[in-house]
């Protein structure tokens, strides 16, 4: 099954690095919640969705674990297009999970396999950076590239009013 025959969303929405930089997109792709669906998983409770990437021979594999459930409760997608062209490679070509609740290290770039597990792992940033293994997107200053200001985001999770 090929993505782009599954229906698209476009959705302008804000990522947000750890680094404590933002960006508002219009992200294309489709919604984590019809790929479950597509593959039959009817239990998302107390599961998992574990990312690997394609991989380089200069940087290896790289994995992240996030909580099923909760991808879905924020309506995280898999973006092939941003801003109405391909994915750019240090955007993740030629796809990404976005959970937009989340830290960009919890979003693997070049996306090569999705699997619903029963194991929350650490993933490459938690065991090389020290980075939580959450990865929920805390209340703090960031600076809005799109805006060329700083925001502070009053709650965990997605960032919706910049």
């Amino acid at each position: 099954m090929d993505i782009l025959d599954l229906p698209q969303v476009e959705e302008s929405r804000r990522m947000v690095c750890v680094c404590n930089w933002s960006i508002r997109r219009t992200w294309k792709g489709v919604r984590l919640a019809t790929i479950i669906e597509k593959a039959g998983v009817s239990n998302t409770n107390n599961y998992f969705l574990k990312q690997i990437s394609v991989g380089t021979k200069e940087k290896g594999v790289y994995e992240s674990t996030i909580p099923l459930e909760d991808a879905l409760s924020r309506n995280a997608l898999l973006v092939h297009s941003v801003d109405g062209a391909p994915l750019p490679m240090e955007q993740g070509y030629p796809l990404r999970l976005f959970d937009f609740g989340l830290y960009g290290y919890k979003n693997v770039k070049g996306l090569s396999i999705l699997e619903v597990t029963d194991i929350y792992e650490l993933g490459e940033w938690e065991r090389r950076a020290g980075y939580d293994k959450d990865g929920i997107i805390r209340p703090k200053k960031y600076w809005m590239v799109d805006l060329k200001g700083w925001g502070f985001a009053e709650k965990p999770g997605e960032m919706t009013d910049f």
